[in-house]
């Protein structure tokens, strides 16, 4: 009798997302990507309250070994610290992701980020 076949899956990425702070004060935000050699880079920016939002873009690795090649960095974590120095976080893999996506939603609201599909 035959090994049944196993099926690879697809990578839970998500490449670019917009974040929306749906909270009631202002948030520093970072996003933290990581690429397929697990190099680290993390973009920290300020959102401010009530629906203001910030686009995490798409990021590129580019290295040279025999030759030159690129790879796209996948968001693997957000982080939120809020006025009141509390902390909230988010960490791959993001719920409703199954497969890799670029423009993503993240939602902050004053208790937790939720990831939310297009």
């Amino acid at each position: 009798m035959a090994a049944p076949h196993a099926c690879a899956m697809a990578p839970r990425h998500v490449y670019s997302a917009t974040i929306k702070n749906l909270s009631s004060s202002l948030v520093k935000t970072t996003v933290y990507y990581v690429s397929a050699q697990n190099s680290p880079h993390q973009v920290c920016v300020d959102v401010d309250a009530h629906t203001s939002e910030h686009y995490a873009e798409q990021k590129v690795d580019e290295k040279e070994l025999d030759q030159t090649y690129t790879t796209t960095k996948r968001i693997s974590k957000i982080e939120v610290t809020r006025q009141d120095g509390n902390t909230l976080k988010l960490e791959e893999p993001f719920e409703g992701v199954f497969g890799p996506v670029k423009d993503w939603q993240f939602h902050i609201n004053d208790n937790q980020i939720k990831s939310v599909k297009n």
